[in-house]
């Protein structure tokens, strides 16, 4: 029984390679696809991004030139019918508009649509929140140390704000400066993790911070729905992607269900609101 077990010990974990190569072999054409992200708020300008869909067999395009520089914007407000087409900024393939001439409003609705060369049209609607949920309590603890840094215990509390439709919260830290006030970024964005639990109408976010920069800005984002499963989505493939997860399988955790409220593309067209505690610890 011993040898047995050793036997099926080493198949499994030495294996012999060979290089094959496959000449002939072609990668079955995908039609290509716009790429649309954009997430509006009041508290910044309006910026979309516009990006080709890049497939296994494409060789015509790279990370740096599957930018669609030649599309044409139109962002309408469906609440107001007021209409404006977004600029080309001419880099990043970032198209923009100053909410000096275009308001993005609470309550409001808005919708996308996006004209290309080659590409199908694609387009997309959401509905900014009608109010920003604000933290009702925030403190900190006495510093500790964790055996590396001095760290606090930071604890936020807030009530869901949701009336005709339902609304998700995420927070999003920051000790730097600089940083526009209530940016998402794809990296200090927490939507629905371990730090943030609930209660009923409740909320409750608990974290820790090292003790080393300050101020601490907290910013309370307060999404519609679509905003929310794009993100729930995207920090399951960065988790398993970057961080792994723990378990004997590593990254082949099979399909993760894909979400986009883009009609014949890809991305995300969502919206939210912010607000900001700032702490600065004694």
């Amino acid at each position: 029984m011993i040898r047995i077990i050793i036997l099926f010990s080493s198949l499994l974990f030495f294996s012999c390679s060979k290089e094959l190569k496959i000449e002939g072999f072609a990668f079955p054409e995908i039609e290509s696809k716009i790429i649309l992200n954009g997430i509006i708020t009041p508290s910044d300008s309006i910026f979309v991004s516009l990006h080709k869909l890049r497939t296994v067999g494409d060789k015509t395009i790279n990370g740096k030139n599957d930018g669609i520089r030649n599309a044409t914007v139109v962002l309408e407000n469906t609440t107001t019918k007021e209409k404006t087409t977004l600029k080309y900024l001419g880099k990043n393939s970032l198209y923009a508009q100053s909410q000096q001439s275009f308001k993005i409003i609470p309550n409001n609705s808005y919708h996308i649509s996006v004209s290309a060369p080659t590409f199908k049209s694609v387009s997309a609607s959401c509905k900014v929140p009608q109010i920003a949920a604000v933290f009702g309590k925030f403190a900190y603890s006495e510093p500790y140390n964790d055996g590396f840094f001095l760290r606090r215990r930071v604890e936020g509390q807030w009530i869901d704000v949701s009336l005709t439709d339902s609304l998700y919260y995420g927070v999003n830290t920051s000790s730097q400066n600089g940083r526009t006030p209530g940016e998402i970024t794809s990296y200090s964005t927490t939507l629905f993790s371990e730090d943030i639990t609930k209660a009923g109408k409740l909320y409750f976010y608990n974290t820790t911070a090292t003790d080393n920069k300050f101020p601490k800005n907290y910013t309370l984002l307060t999404t519609e729905r679509n905003l929310y499963r794009y993100y729930v989505m995207a920090e399951k493939i960065r988790r398993i992607t970057v961080s792994g997860t723990g378990d004997f399988f590593g990254a082949f955790q099979g399909i993760i269900p894909e979400f986009t409220n883009v009609e014949n593309g890809y991305g995300i067209f969502g919206a939210y609101l912010s607000t900001t505690a700032t702490l600065t610890f004694k």
